[in-house]
This record gives C-alpha cells, structure tokens and sequence, in this order.
C-alpha cells in the first residue's frame, strides 16, 4: 500500500537549474574560470559539485572546488528571482496533504538554499520531512537520502512513490526500491 510520496526538489518541485548554473558560472568567474551558464547546465543537472567542480577546474590549478561551492552558496540567493516553482506538482502534494500520504522532501541541494527557497514559494508546508545534502554522506545516485526519509517517515521503500526528474536521481529511487514516477514536464 502506498503511504508516501518522496520528492526530488532541483528541476522536479521547482526550476531551479538555471540559476544553479547562474550562479556557478559567477562562482567561477570570480575564481578566474570563465564559462556561460547554459554551456555548464548539462554539467551540473542532477549532480553534486564534487562530481562535477573537478572537471570544470582541470584548467584552474589550485582553484579548490570546495572553495567555489561556498562561493555559489552564498551568492546562490541573488538568482532567486530565476526559479520557479512547479505549480501542478505543488497542487499535486497539496492534494495528496488532504488525504492520508505523508510527504517527504529528498534533494542533493544544501538545506539553507532548499529552505529559503520553499519559505520563497510557500512551498515548505507541503512536506512532512525534508532531507538535503548536508543531511547524508553519499549524494544520488546513492538512494541514501531516500532511505533516511522512509525511516523518518517510518515506512518501508515499497510504500513510497518517489518523483524524480534526473537520470542520477531516478537511479537513487530505483535503487531504493520505491515505485518510481519520471517528472518531464519541467517544472
């Protein structure tokens, strides 16, 4: 029986991607690494900045990508304003909040941007729980953050549905061995 469903945040709950990749170009920028947003946006779509900061750095010896995530980081709020929420699938949890569901929110994003973001949107009330990056020590596609919320939800993997957008995410819900729903219709 189904009794959750579990969310992917970055391109399934909002559109977030091109501001990702905004403000990772200005991170880099600043590092002395020049590069267009929409030429690293294939890049970064449903990857941790560990996997993919090294390979946009290989011509910046001694630039530490970690360094550059906290650069993004802080900077990330000033692109904001390029976001936008997923209307149907809100609608969607909101429904589901009416009945008997719990909901669970599961990304690889940081939990302070994942936070100002939903408290942007009026988003945040739609989740029981909410797992963020900085909640596990393996990123998607290690279905870690999918475990960690069934657990703190207190159900089993096979009573979840988990809406994924990304080959690396959709890899995590599978290996988590939840029933697995593909969001292309973009955010």
């Amino acid at each position: 029986m189904l009794r959750a469903v579990l969310v992917d945040f970055d391109g399934t709950l909002v559109e977030s991607e091109h501001a990702n990749a905004a403000a990772y170009a200005a991170a880099l920028g600043e590092h002395g690494v020049m590069v267009e947003a929409d030429a690293i946006l294939p890049r970064i779509t449903g990857r941790a900045w560990g996997d993919f900061l090294p390979e946009l750095l290989a011509d910046a010896p001694g630039t530490e990508p970690a360094a550059v995530a906290r650069r993004k980081r802080a900077i990330y709020p000033d692109f904001f304003g390029l976001i936008r929420p997923n209307e149907a699938l809100a609608d969607l949890l909101r429904a589901t909040r009416l009945g008997s569901l719990a909901t669970g929110l599961v990304t690889t994003a940081a939990a302070g941007s994942t936070e100002a973001i939903l408290d942007r949107f009026a988003l945040r009330g739609l989740f029981d729980i909410l797992v963020c990056g900085d909640h596990v020590s393996r990123a998607k596609p290690d279905p870690e953050g999918y475990h960690l919320a069934a657990r703190q939800l207190g159900i089993r993997p096979d009573e979840c549905m988990v809406i994924e957008d990304s080959e690396t995410g959709l890899a995590a819900a599978r290996a988590f061995g939840g029933h697995v729903l593909r969001w292309t219709g973009g955010a």
